[in-house]
């Protein structure tokens, strides 16, 4: 928030600099400035908004795994499988740049087979690189990086490729919930979902 202070000494300086102005000119400017003043003000609302929305994703992502959305080896949803809403969002400081367009597949997947997540980029030096992580909820820690993808920040698909043998624990039991978590270069989550390795 702008100190009154600080609007009083810049409005005092405004009126200074313009005395040689018609009270027209005047009157344009110090609606310009009022212009300006709520434009910034608004702009540092939405930025605020924004980092306690990306603060409540992060916090989300960072959570036990829950649920998975079934997928075939094709990356379509099964019929009549499961569809976990909470999987494969966008990061909101993220929207409208990055898009899943087909969340982990296949899944359930067998740790002898590939899991693939496509997305698709509109373009943006934000996702220059995205970097694979697992978070273990009994450490509270991330495991990873599994796989580092440059885009190049271009417009276009991009393809993430993960084996599950690289980070399914042994004597876990016949099958286990992992998160995954997709990160930007500046340790900025992008998406997460859970994956179920057989």
């Amino acid at each position: 928030m702008l100190k009154k202070g600080f609007i009083l000494r810049t409005q005092t300086a405004i009126l200074f600099l313009t005395s040689t102005l018609s009270d027209s000119d005047k009157m344009a400017l110090k609606n310009s400035f009022i212009a300006v003043l709520l434009i910034g003000a608004t702009a540092m609302a939405l930025g605020c908004s924004v980092n306690k929305a990306q603060g409540g994703f992060r916090q989300q992502a960072l959570a036990a795994p829950s649920g998975i959305t079934e997928t075939d080896v094709h990356g379509q949803l099964l019929e009549n499988g499961k569809q976990d809403e909470t999987d494969w969002r966008t990061a909101p400081e993220f929207t409208g740049l990055l898009q899943v367009e087909s969340p982990a597949f296949p899944n359930p997947v067998d740790q002898s087979e590939l899991i693939k997540i496509n997305l698709f980029i509109r373009g943006s030096a934000q996702l220059n690189q995205l970097y694979a992580y697992i978070f273990r909820p009994q450490t509270s820690s991330l495991f990873g990086p599994l796989n580092i993808t440059t885009t190049g920040g271009s417009k276009g698909f991009v393809t993430i490729t993960l084996s599950p043998a690289s980070f399914a624990q042994t004597g876990v039991g016949a099958s286990a919930l992992y998160r995954l978590l997709l990160y930007n270069g500046h340790n900025q989550i992008v998406t997460y979902g859970d994956i179920k390795v057989k």
